[in-house]
């Protein structure tokens, strides 16, 4: 197994330098041929949502996508893929970003009874409580 960098994943997202997106893909597809899988740790998901978000300007019906396509791809092992289940539902119906909801479930799951935060987003959430 190896770990991959938000930057690998934002090509194949952007689909924006063909030599690096060729580069990623034949990486995944050696790895597929080897039964070997690419992790994706929290950081890692999270850092590709800002970037696809602010940079590509990216909507949530686009990021939900993108988290289903590596929840469900057969050579990418996400971290805690359950959770980030967990985290990309509750992104749906909320107003926070994916990271927010990632966090207060990480949290939530280590113990924490609520994650406070100012942002008011997340007050119709039960992971949080808005100071």
């Amino acid at each position: 197994m190896i770990g991959l960098d938000t930057n690998l994943l934002v090509r194949l997202f952007v689909l924006d330098d063909a030599k690096q997106v060729e580069g990623v893909r034949r990486l995944l597809d050696e790895l597929e041929a080897a039964e070997d899988v690419a992790f994706v740790n929290h950081i890692v998901l999270c850092e590709l949502m800002w970037v696809l978000r602010v940079r590509y300007t990216f909507s949530n019906k686009d990021l939900e996508k993108v988290v289903e396509q590596l929840l469900g791809a057969a050579d990418v092992l996400v971290e805690d893929g359950p959770l980030v289940q967990n985290a990309l539902d509750e992104f749906r119906l909320g107003k926070g970003d994916f990271a927010d909801y990632l966090l207060g479930l990480k949290n939530r799951s280590a113990g924490c009874e609520t994650t406070v935060t100012f942002d008011r987003g997340l007050r119709k959430s039960d992971l949080f409580r808005v100071l």
